[in-house]
């Protein structure tokens, strides 16, 4: 059995192995714990990004209940933790910032209510292909109703294709024309932009910072003013499901759960990777 430094207080957590965190590979059971020595003594001079997509009852690995969202929402208020705008949350120490991806309709009747009930700034990033043409997708006036309530709208590209299969012409096309269709509706700069699936390389980090202001990735980790602008970290809502995580995700404790999930995700492919073979 491997097991990386065990610990009972972790992340507010009673048991020595996070949930979800063990996993078989090759006959044998690894587990991921963190040290309590290593979450003390961690900086907490961090911010984190939050990530949702969809708001439904499906179950979905990318949605969220509405009524979850709900709860998170009020976690957040009741806990007195400052929800930053995404370009400042760098600069902003033990705050959390809102991000949503895709433009996904139910974001009107879900989350845009809450947000303004509770005055918390957001991102949406919208796909500019599917405003009005993809089955679940918000339509142009719904973009601009958004927009005009107060949430900042981010590009996300035209297709939602995978940046890194492109060549250069063609990872252009994506951010500029997404930009282009969403300026030209909204009467507005967009300056945020957001990795179809999170992924990106030299290549297209490079092209983003030559468009945008600041590119979000889906690296599961804190933000902080060293982090990468083109590369910025987001914690799908996913890893902290629990509302009463949220309250320590921008902590010492928040940053190694981040780590143990990203060690989790490693192995887990390395595990493929070794089947595959």
């Amino acid at each position: 059995m491997a097991v990386f430094a065990a610990s009972r207080e972790s992340f507010g957590m009673p048991l020595a192995v996070y949930p979800g965190l063990a996993m078989r590979a090759g006959g044998r059971i690894c587990v991921c714990v963190v040290s309590r020595s290593l979450s003390m003594g961690l900086s907490t001079g961090a911010s984190a990004i939050l990530l949702y997509h969809s708001l439904d009852p499906t179950g979905g690995l990318f949605s969220i209940n509405p009524d979850l969202f709900r709860r998170h929402v009020e976690a957040i208020a009741q806990s007195g933790i400052s929800v930053a705008p995404l370009a400042r949350v760098r600069e902003t120490p033990g705050a959390l910032a809102l991000t949503f991806d895709d433009g996904h309709r139910n974001f009107l009747d879900h989350a845009l209510p809450l947000l303004l009930e509770f005055r918390m700034p957001a991102t949406m990033f919208v796909v500019s292909g599917y405003c009005g043409h993809k089955p679940g997708a918000l339509n142009w006036s719904e973009v601009q109703e958004i927009a005009a309530a107060g949430i900042h709208i981010g590009a996300h590209s035209v297709t939602h294709r995978d940046l890194t299969t492109l060549s250069a012409a063609e990872a252009q096309v994506e951010m500029r024309g997404s930009q282009a269709h969403i300026e030209d509706r909204l009467g507005r700069s967009v300056r945020a932009f957001a990795y179809p699936y999170g992924r990106s390389n030299t290549h297209v980090r490079r092209l983003a910072s030559e468009i945008f202001d600041l590119a979000c990735g889906v690296k599961p980790a804190q933000a902080g003013r060293d982090s990468d602008p083109f590369n910025l970290p987001r914690v799908f809502d996913f890893y902290v499901r629990n509302p009463h995580r949220l309250r320590r995700l921008a902590r010492s404790e928040g940053r190694a759960y981040l780590a143990l999930r990203r060690t989790a995700s490693a192995l887990r492919r390395g595990v493929a990777a070794k089947t595959a073979r």
